[in-house]
């Protein structure tokens, strides 16, 4: 599409007929024929890189300002007030409507969106159904993986995105939907064919203040269904009846739960815990029509939830439920999420990305239940992010754990003594004292390891996946998993890994 034909369709005229290659926000990303839209940010104004994008070959330059063009500029220059909505409305005209050409299914809450999507994943991989996802972790197109900037990413490199899985025929799309893409217009016109609401616990009020501002947001997600689309709501989370609520009548909405089955229309029973084979086996029943017996890797209470949510979507979506078991019963573990770290050891060691309260007391809980020695519980809280939630935390922590240490997350720009003095408040709330404030997290790690023994159980919690520490505007090479190994194959353990792990 040439530039004249592309804003003509936004009802701008354009003399210059080349062909638009790309638009962008990034004036390093530009290139020959490509469109920069310069909008003031929160760290830097677009405007002040104009003439590094006409450099590197823009043929047009959008913005909500005016500014000046050298006059042999050969350039066009768009002003327009309500740039959001211009550059979200030009990149899905640019790209085509993507969504549109896509089994798009969208997966919202505050926990079990990326393990819910990964299911998913499995699942319509199993029915033979190229696939995407969109996530924390990373963006997968086909058998390709890229690293994930942002949970949803932004309007422009979303649709850009889901562009490049219609290229590749890319046939359904898992995607994680945060509350912060809903309310900065992230996913606006992407049109979903299905969408998975998990749970609603308190988290990311430092952006939405309240509660109420923060399911607002997630309940915009289910407003745009419509037509016959698939809502899976998760029955046993206290803000359920409320999404119900907001979801348009042609919706076709499936219940799912574990403890209100007189209600749901997908549901598990006869819940058990091998521990032998370390396994969740319990049986999913349909519509009480069809029921699948599953055997899953995938541990603890709030993994059935996310299996439920993914077998409610699918089955909804009329896959066969063998295919559904074989998917579920595939996945071995996703990175990050109750991550076992093995390395000949007698004691259990587990990475996890639980960094909310409700997280962290589904993963204790679960760890609990193994009846093992004790808990040792590493963990912190980022900086520059809700601080209602880090005695909460401790709270949950001391709840389950035989010994705490408190450490970095990512403090970002905020001091790592305050975060820690704020996560200690809980632990004195609780008076409990058997913990050490240890800021150093790769030594927090060392300590945490070099303490357990054989039976225990050691919890590295907060970051999973991430291959990053972020301490004050830089980001340094961190990870919990690589740390966790290289400690125990120094720690010269001679004992044996028991066969349980």
């Amino acid at each position: 599409m040439t530039l004249q034909e592309l804003l003509k369709k936004h009802g701008i005229y354009s003399s210059i007929e080349k062909e638009v290659n790309g638009i962008t926000l990034d004036s390093r990303e530009v290139k020959a024929g490509y469109i920069f839209v310069a909008i003031k940010g929160f760290h830097c104004d677009g405007l002040d890189f104009v003439d590094d994008a006409i450099n590197n070959g823009a043929i047009c330059i959008i913005s909500d300002r005016d500014f000046n063009l050298k006059p042999e500029t050969f350039c066009e220059k768009v002003i327009i007030d309500n740039i959001y909505d211009f550059y979200s409305s030009l990149s899905l005209t640019f790209y085509d409507y993507p969504s549109k050409k896509l089994n798009l299914i969208a997966v919202t809450g505050t926990n079990g969106k990326t393990t819910t999507t990964y299911i998913l994943d499995s699942i319509y991989r199993e029915k033979g159904d190229k696939t995407g996802i969109i996530g924390t972790i990373e963006y997968k197109i086909a058998d390709e993986a890229f690293e994930s900037k942002n949970t949803t990413p932004e309007i422009l490199s979303l649709q850009k995105i889901l562009h490049s899985m219609v290229e590749k025929d890319v046939k359904s799309c898992f995607m994680e939907v945060s509350s912060h893409a809903l309310v900065l217009g992230r996913t606006k016109g992407s049109e979903y064919n299905g969408a998975i609401f998990t749970n609603l616990t308190e988290d990311h009020l430092d952006f939405h203040i309240t509660m109420e501002n923060y399911f607002l947001a997630k309940k915009k997600l289910f407003e745009t269904l419509q037509n016959g689309k698939i809502a899976a709501i998760n029955m046993d989370d206290k803000y359920s009846y409320r999404f119900l609520e907001s979801i348009s009548k042609d919706v076709n909405i499936v219940k799912y739960s574990i403890k209100n089955k007189n209600i749901a229309d997908v549901y598990a029973k006869n819940i058990k815990f091998d521990k032998k084979s370390l396994l969740n086996i319990f049986e999913i029943v349909f519509n009480e029509k069809e029921k699948i017996l599953i055997k899953s890797k995938l541990l603890g209470r709030h993994n059935i939830y996310n299996i439920l949510g993914a077998a409610s979507m699918a089955y909804s979506q009329n896959i066969p439920v063998n295919l559904i078991k074989n998917g579920i019963e595939k996945i071995d573990g996703i990175r990050g999420r109750f991550e076992f770290i093995r390395a000949g050891q007698n004691f259990a060691v587990l990475v996890d990305y639980a960094h909310t309260d409700d997280a962290l007391n589904r993963i204790l809980k679960t760890l609990k239940s193994f009846n093992m020695n004790r808990i040792i519980t590493v963990f912190g809280c980022g900086g520059n992010r809700d601080r209602k939630k880090r005695p909460l935390m401790a709270e949950v922590a001391s709840k389950y754990s035989d010994y705490i240490f408190i450490t970095n997350d990512n403090p970002r720009e905020e001091d790592p003594k305050s975060i820690a003095l704020d996560i200690e408040v809980g632990l004195k709330r609780m008076e409990y004292e058997s913990y050490t404030i240890q800021l150093d997290r790769r030594e927090a790690i060392n300590e945490a390891l070099s303490m357990a023994r054989e039976n225990d159980i050691v919890l590295i919690a907060g970051k999973g996946h991430e291959t990053y520490q972020i301490i004050g505007n830089k980001k340094y090479h961190f990870s919990d998993q690589e740390e966790a190994l290289f400690i125990l194959k120094n720690l010269g353990n001679s004992r044996q890994e028991k066969e349980l792990f």
